[in-house]
């Protein structure tokens, strides 16, 4: 008698495996994603920092923004309302050049900053992005 198909131990085998290969897999991937996250952090605050500075300069208005660290969290605001407000996806280290670091930056016309040079970092492991905003026209360079 001939019978045709799997059995089931064949097809619990071939299942195993494969979750064995989806597990390496995912595990490889890790590194990739803790880059990714970094960049994307990083890439947030170049973004509001560039939005808040022509904002300011195009609407001739004050523009603060505000980088919590402990939220996670970054919001650019004229007055009290809320223009841009993102989640960041790493806890972002501030460093000034006059400590200690204000809970928030001011960007106004006609130049768009008037604080001194800051920087914000995001670390994972070994690797670092850094942030820096530098002079009164709030130069944006991501390292």
């Amino acid at each position: 008698m001939s019978s045709s198909g799997f059995t089931l131990i064949e097809i619990l085998v071939v299942i195993a495996i494969i979750g064995i290969f989806v597990t390496l897999g995912l595990v490889s991937m890790r590194p990739f994603v803790e880059i990714a996250r970094l960049e994307n952090s990083a890439a947030d605050i170049a973004a509001m920092t560039r939005y808040a500075t022509g904002e300011a300069r195009r609407s001739n208005t004050t523009l603060t923004l505000t980088i919590d660290a402990t939220a996670k969290k970054a919001t650019v605001k004229r007055g009290t309302t809320v223009l841009q407000e993102r989640t960041l996806m790493q806890t972002p280290t501030l460093t000034c050049r006059t400590a200690p670091c204000p809970a928030a930056f001011t960007f106004s016309a006609p130049f768009g900053f008037s604080a001194g040079d800051f920087k914000v970092s995001f670390s994972s492991g070994s690797r670092t992005k850094t942030v820096y905003v530098r002079g009164p026209n709030a130069m944006v360079a991501v390292q």
